[in-house]
Parts: C-alpha cells; structure tokens; sequence
C-alpha cells in the first residue's frame, strides 16, 4: 500500500476500515432498484462528482481493497469515467503540470 510518511500502521488500519465502511454503504445504496447513481436515481449530480475521487479502482487498489468486492460501486464508478464530461475532466487532470503553459 502506498502510505504517506510519518503515519503509523495502526493509523493506516483504521483509514482502510473507514474506506471499506464508505464503499459499503455506496455500494449498499447503488444496490438499491433503478438507482445508478447517488443521490437521483437516473442522472449524476454534484454528489457523484464529489464521490468518484475516492471511490475508484485505483484509490481501492492504494489501500489494498478489492474493487471486486462492492460490484455496484464498481458499476457505478466505470459508468461515471465514461461520461464525457468527466472523461475529459480526467484526461485534463492527468496533464496538469505536464505541460507548457498550464
């Protein structure tokens, strides 16, 4: 896992508790009949924009968590990535700082 310096194991055990918690939850209410996303059941809103930095793949692979493991989050999180808003969002963020003249 990668883990920030100067934070000890036990820190790191209970921050992984807390992910695990949240994903259950996320993925408890995504369960839910027709509910795609979080807060409406048909479209994003600014809660789904909020959650998806923490709720991905790549931040469950960081704290060791298999992504498997909440199949509704998971569902949720690859439909969020494939809006093209977000996608674009994405691939603007992935370049910050990389090139000139941002």
């Amino acid at each position: 896992m990668l883990k920030p310096k100067n934070v000890g194991d036990a820190a790191m055990s209970v921050f992984v508790t807390w992910i695990r918690n949240e994903y259950a939850i996320l993925d408890r209410r995504l369960s839910e009949p027709d509910q795609r996303y979080i807060a409406l059941p048909a479209r994003p809103t600014i809660a789904d924009i909020a959650v998806l930095p923490l709720a991905n793949e790549k931040v469950a692979a960081t704290a060791e968590i298999s992504f498997d493991d909440y199949p509704a989050l998971k569902g949720w999180s690859e439909r969020m990535v494939e809006l093209p808003y977000v996608a674009r969002a994405l691939n603007r963020v992935g370049k910050f700082g990389h090139e000139e003249g941002v």
